[in-house]
């Protein structure tokens, strides 16, 4: 075993609730499935996650996230959009639950440039 590594378990007990706003979203159905269709207006998520002492979890913090999906289409340009992501940590959060740094990988986000799982974070804000 490597010198100053900690192989302990902890318990951790959280407890979530996530929203959306999409006004005047609507949904195309086809073949059993839902699939929205956007328009101008923006997406907003919300999602806000407690960790507590309750069922024996060891850890009290706060996690706030939220995500904004803006597209607009030109008639004669395409479309343009953008997303906005953020987080916040309150508290003393385990370093599982941290934000995870984007790695080496493609993914819809874009092309990074550090490897995966090398930098936590408690609070970030990414504009794509």
């Amino acid at each position: 075993m490597e010198e100053g590594f900690n192989n302990s378990a902890f318990n951790l007990t959280e407890t979530s609730i996530k929203l959306r706003y999409a006004p005047k979203l609507q949904y195309v159905e086809s073949f059993f499935r839902k699939i929205p269709v956007y328009n101008n207006k923006p997406v907003f998520w919300l999602d806000y996650t407690m960790g507590s002492d309750l069922l024996n979890g060891e850890f009290d913090y706060s996690k706030l996230s939220f995500k904004m999906l803006k597209s607009s289409k030109f008639k004669k340009f395409g479309s343009l959009g953008f997303t906005l992501l953020g987080m916040k940590v309150f508290g003393g959060a385990p370093y599982p639950v941290l934000f995870n740094g984007f790695g080496a990988y493609y993914n819809q986000f874009g092309i990074e440039t550090i490897n995966g799982f090398q930098t936590k974070s408690i609070q970030y804000l990414h504009l794509i």
